[in-house]
């Protein structure tokens, strides 16, 4: 009994360890975002992983917020993926929200953007999220169309 008390606790341990070591660290982030001297890419990058890894889940607020500060860079610079990673980022806030009409707006952004850049990968994902959200609506015809698509 006592040996199965330490395995539990062992495996609580490892599990935690494990959790923390993969979860980015937003300060480390944050500098790179901040680092004006840094690369394009380097700073959408740190950006959004902040959006997406850390706070996506916990607060989609801001990861809404982050996500708009990806957007807003990456379109000044004109990258198109980035800004396609930043709606898809946006979109997901709403739909972890229950906001399926503004979710449904980003991802229609954001799936144009990646068709225009020929983003294959992108497109059948996006299209998957809107299928699921009409899905989670109940509208299985507009779900089944657009997951066939």
């Amino acid at each position: 009994m006592k040996t199965k008390k330490h395995l539990i606790l062992f495996l609580f341990v490892l599990t935690t360890l494990v959790t923390q070591a993969q979860k980015p660290n937003l300060d480390s982030l944050l500098r790179v975002w901040n680092d004006k001297t840094a690369p394009d890419t380097s700073r959408l990058k740190a950006i959004h992983k902040i959006a997406r890894k850390i706070y996506i889940n916990s607060n989609p607020d801001s990861a809404f917020y982050y996500a708009q500060l990806q957007y807003d860079f990456a379109l000044t610079k004109g990258l198109k993926m980035q800004m396609a990673d930043a709606l898809t980022t946006q979109g997901g806030s709403f739909w972890i929200r229950s906001n399926y009409p503004m979710a449904l707006d980003y991802y229609q952004q954001d799936l144009k953007i990646r068709e225009e850049i020929s983003d294959k990968k992108g497109v059948g994902a996006t299209l998957n999220h809107i299928g699921s959200i009409y899905d989670e609506q109940g509208d299985y015809p507009k779900a089944l169309s657009y997951y066939q698509r």
